[in-house]
């Protein structure tokens, strides 16, 4: 037994059938190699995760500053904001794969 856990992130809307895990780079793989897999998404969970996200490092900014540690607030800032261009605008997938073996 195998399992994946697999992202898609796409820059442009062109091309948003490659989002769907059938049509993933990983399940294209897998079907040419004649494997059986289940997928699950957790698309959903990763949109609540980035927001989370972007939420708490919101709520800790004053701590960290205080600690001297401002970069983790921006780093997580940053990389939550990044990540939310796509989930907004529905440009990204999150999909576990269970490889049957």
């Amino acid at each position: 037994m195998e399992i994946i856990l697999f992202f898609v992130k796409k820059n442009t809307f062109i091309g948003a059938v490659l989002l769907l895990p059938n049509n993933t780079k990983l399940a294209i793989a897998l079907d040419k190699n004649n494997l059986k897999y289940d997928f699950y998404d957790f698309t959903n969970s990763d949109k609540n995760h980035w927001r989370k996200s972007k939420e708490v490092a919101e709520e800790l900014r004053e701590e960290f500053e205080n600690e001297g540690n401002s970069f983790i607030y921006f780093g997580r800032k940053f990389e939550s904001e990044n990540w939310l261009k796509y989930v907004e605008s529905n440009r990204n997938s999150r999909y576990l794969y269970h490889i049957k073996t």
